[in-house]
């Protein structure tokens, strides 16, 4: 047939491996699936390293609801199906092997391209001499702290992604069995300023040429991101000209949040779809108040005064005005969640998945992605350390976890410490009165402590809650712990 008479075809059948795993296309578990940008991967591989991530290729986020099947790539796996026959095939894979695949079996690990970067810790990682996960163990870094990426290689003897760091070392990223993430890109888009003011600067340095002043909710589109060391910053360069900074890496204040897609719930009485990113454009349907949805794109739209976000079943609503800060939707926010009620871990986003283990109520558990599950009624969560749980019902609106807000906390105890660490034992700052309020940027669970504790947008750490004995020492303006 045409398909191996042709040069081109012989040549597009060399390339048909996936340049994340390295195995051959199939129309199965390596289905080829295309992103948004167009470059495709296996069907393995994006449902378990790359989902909700970066393209590996272009770095472009995308959305999981945005990947589709490459019918392009699928057509021709057809073809040679057909053509080759049952043995026929298992000969032409072998003739077809890629000088890059005959070498996987005797190579440990194989390049991921594209996917270096600045990247987050999600919890406590061990940074280890050499790319196993049995060299020799260098540092431990600390659930938060920012890492640049120089590598990232995958390991199949050991089922990790693995990433070599700039300041040396090696760290696991993914546990591709279990899910287990360690760390997470720091994405491009647009993020909003929390802080009160800040500085637009020339340059990527916090010393170079004042632009402007930035007030507390301007919008801002960040098209690069660098993490200066000797400034102990991360900064971002926005689109128009110029740099801001996003996080002080010593403290963990930061002054920008990302306004990020994923799954909404309608806030307002009821909403209106629209045809496209303006507010005056074609009206499509209209949502009521509970309604979980989808925003896979969030673009400011100024001459509006809008933040618009585009639904993955097609459509633009108002996220937020940005004159009054009406919110007419809210982001359902990642990080640490209580467990309401007993509930159980499974090892897929479906319920119907193999169980993996039982959280008791008051367990406390950190959420990286969260999908809703439309046919299954349900809002899920995939767990840092492995597996997917319920976190809310859609029809009924029973939730199963609920998420520790930040924001601001008013101390309820006579007295607290804040300390310079996260641990209980750290150096101690100064006190805490009863009655005062503080600004919380970041919470986690302190498991050897039984305690969750918050980190304070001026410095220091203080204890929120301490789970062993149910005393509550800060409470949220929004909900309690």
């Amino acid at each position: 047939r045409y398909l191996h008479s042709c040069p081109s075809c012989r040549n597009a059948e060399f390339a048909m491996d996936c340049t994340i795993c390295f195995e051959k296309f199939d129309v199965r578990e390596r289905m080829p699936m295309s992103l948004p940008c167009a470059h495709s991967f296996c069907k393995n591989c994006i449902r378990g390293f790359l989902a909700g991530q970066l393209c590996p290729t272009c770095r472009r986020a995308f959305h999981p609801n945005n990947v589709q099947i490459n019918f392009g790539m699928k057509a021709m796996l057809d073809e040679l199906a057909r053509s080759s026959g049952s043995s026929g095939s298992a000969r032409a894979r072998s003739r077809s092997r890629s000088p890059r695949q005959s070498t996987a079996s005797t190579l440990e690990s194989h390049e991921v391209a594209g996917l270096k970067g600045l990247y987050r810790t999600v919890g406590t990682s061990a940074v280890r001499h050499e790319i196993s996960c049995s060299s020799d163990l260098l540092r431990l870094i600390a659930k938060g702290t920012f890492v640049e990426v120089v590598e990232v290689r995958h390991v199949p003897s050991q089922q990790r992604i693995r990433g070599k760091l700039s300041g040396g070392g090696w760290m696991s990223m993914t546990n591709l069995v279990t899910g287990y993430t360690w760390a997470e890109p720091v994405m491009l888009g647009l993020y909003e300023l929390k802080a009160g003011s800040t500085v637009l600067r020339e340059g990527s340095s916090c010393q170079s040429a004042q632009l402007r002043v930035l007030r507390k909710g301007t919008f801002v589109d960040v098209t690069e991101m660098q993490h200066v060391p000797s400034q102990k910053r991360v900064r971002g360069q926005i689109r128009g000209g110029g740099w801001i900074s996003i996080a002080n890496t010593e403290t963990g204040y930061t002054w920008f949040e990302l306004v990020s897609d994923g799954v909404h719930k309608v806030l307002a009485e009821k909403t209106v779809v629209r045809q496209g990113i303006s507010c005056s454009s074609e009206r499509l349907r209209d949502l009521q108040k509970g309604t979980y949805l989808e925003v896979v794109e969030v673009k400011h739209v100024p001459d509006e005064k809008r933040v618009r976000g585009r639904l993955h079943d097609g459509g633009w609503i108002s996220i937020r005005n940005t004159e009054s800060m009406y919110n007419f939707v809210e982001r359902l926010a990642r990080g640490l969640h209580e467990v309401a009620e007993k509930t159980v871990v499974r090892h897929g986003i479906s319920c119907h998945s193999a169980f993996l283990r039982e959280l008791e109520k008051g367990a406390f558990v950190e959420v990286v992605e969260i999908q809703h599950v439309p046919s299954e009624k349900r809002v899920r969560g995939r767990l840092h350390d492995g597996g997917w749980v319920s976190l809310n019902n859609t029809e009924t609106g029973f939730g199963w976890c609920k998420h520790v807000k930040l924001g601001v906390y008013e101390v309820a105890v006579l007295a607290t410490a804040v300390r310079e660490g996260i641990s209980c034992n750290s150096a101690k700052l100064h006190d805490l009165a009863q009655g005062e309020r503080v600004q919380v940027t970041e919470v986690v669970y302190e498991t050897a402590e039984k305690r969750v504790r918050g980190r304070l947008d001026d410095g220091g750490w203080i204890t929120i809650k301490n789970v062993e004995t149910g005393i509550q020492i800060a409470r949220s303006d929004e909900v309690q712990v």
